[in-house]
């Protein structure tokens, strides 16, 4: 059963795929080496290369990216186009993580 906003999550696991495959090749490691640093096993770093991600879990590409250094934003919407997940410019410029002043707000609520 497809239900709605399915489209959206299969966009940011794409696209978030797309990110840390793109880092990884930019740091020019076998997918073994990439698996150790990331904690990963090798076969989730093959499946995330190859785009062969509807099986993983959002929770962890997010934590692959973390591990790895990737400043992202994910970005949601009303349809599966406007969700997307994009390298932030502010943290590649700044390597500090700042908060979100709405998570901010949200926890000091």
């Amino acid at each position: 059963m497809h239900l709605a906003g399915d489209a959206t999550i299969d966009s940011l696991l794409g696209d978030l795929a797309l990110q840390i495959t793109r880092a990884i090749m930019r740091s020019g490691t076998t997918q073994s080496a990439a698996a150790k640093r990331l904690a990963i096993r090798q076969p989730t770093v093959s499946k995330i290369v190859n785009g062969l991600v509807s099986g993983v879990s959002i929770e962890l590409l997010i934590r692959v990216a973390v591990r790895i250094g990737l400043p992202i934003a994910l970005q949601t919407g009303r349809t599966a186009a406007e969700a997307g997940v994009y390298l932030s410019a502010t943290l590649q410029s700044d390597r500090r993580s700042p908060r979100s002043q709405v998570g901010g707000a949200a926890r000091a609520a």
